[in-house]
This record gives structure tokens, sequence and C-alpha cells, in this order.
């Protein structure tokens, strides 16, 4: 006798989804998350979004602070996280000067993210970084496929709000 194991299709977790979960009021669910075991664990766990912080710097790292964070290094844990993760939204946290400088420079920083796994990156600062935000969701916009155009649009309206609220 044989017993045959259905796996069903794992879809992964998206902007507009967990806005309709949010409106409805539904909790979400975030962890901060550096590894494929514990991603897996994350997803299996139901998990919503995973947060690949700039936080790795003082607990992976053993620093006193997240300032010297590199790209290198959440690209890293971006890339392991995304392997482990079928199910969760994979954020990635961009670290302190990888996203200050110029918009090209951002763009590139938040290309490398995308390309190691993260659907969403994550940018801190005020309505000095408005632009920068701008300058990446229009580039992304221009390469990504159109499912992931919902997304880069949430991006921008979020960009537009940030603005918005720095102005009042």
């Amino acid at each position: 006798m044989s017993v045959q194991k259905t796996e069903q299709k794992v879809h992964r977790v998206t902007i507009p989804k967990l806005q309709e979960r949010a409106r409805a009021g539904e909790k979400l669910v975030m962890l901060t998350c550096y590894d494929a075991s514990f991603a897996k664990l994350s997803d299996e766990a139901g998990v919503d979004m995973l947060l690949i912080g700039d936080s790795l710097g003082m607990v992976i790292q053993g620093r006193d602070d997240t300032l010297s964070v590199t790209v290198e290094a959440t690209e890293y844990h971006v890339n392991c996280v995304a392997k482990g993760s079928q199910r969760a939204l994979v954020i990635a946290d961009m670290p302190f000067g990888s996203f200050q400088g110029t918009p090209a420079a951002a763009f590139r920083n938040c290309a490398r993210m995308m390309a190691a796994g993260a659907q969403m990156v994550k940018l801190e600062g005020g309505q000095g970084q408005v632009a920068i935000v701008e300058h990446c969701v229009n580039l992304i916009d221009e390469v990504v496929q159109p499912s992931r155009r919902v997304e880069t649009a949430a991006a921008s309206a979020f960009a537009a709000e940030r603005k918005r609220d720095d102005a009042e």
C-alpha cells in the first residue's frame, strides 16, 4: 500500500491581501527573521511578513548598534530568509547609508534586495526621503511584472501620504 502525499500550492502573501485583511479587522503577524530555518518555521506558523532588520547587526553580529550593518550583510540574510519562506512577504530593512545618497544609488541597493528575494524594502526617514522612494518606485514599476505593480503603487501612495504628514 502506498501513501500519496498531496502538496497544496502555497501562495505568497501580497500587499493587497494584507490591506484587505487589515480593513476587515484581522490581525497581521510580522516577525524579524535572519535565516532559512526560522523562515520555514514562521511560514508553517502562519506568519504574514518576515522582516530582515538592520537589528541583525546587534542580534547576529554582536555589534553595539545597527549603523555599521552593510548592504552585503543584509542581502545575504534576505537571500537566506527568501530560500526558507514560501508564504510570508519578505521585507528587507535598508541599512543606514544605503539609500540616503543619490536616487540612483538607492535604487541599486533596493534592487539588490529584491534580487536577493525581498518582495518589499523598508526605508526610514521623513520628507527628505520621498523623492528617493518615488524614484525607486518609478524604476521598479518599469521593470517588474504586472502583478507587482499594485505593490509598487502602494509604496508610492505611502510616500505621498508621508509627504503630506511631514508638511502638516
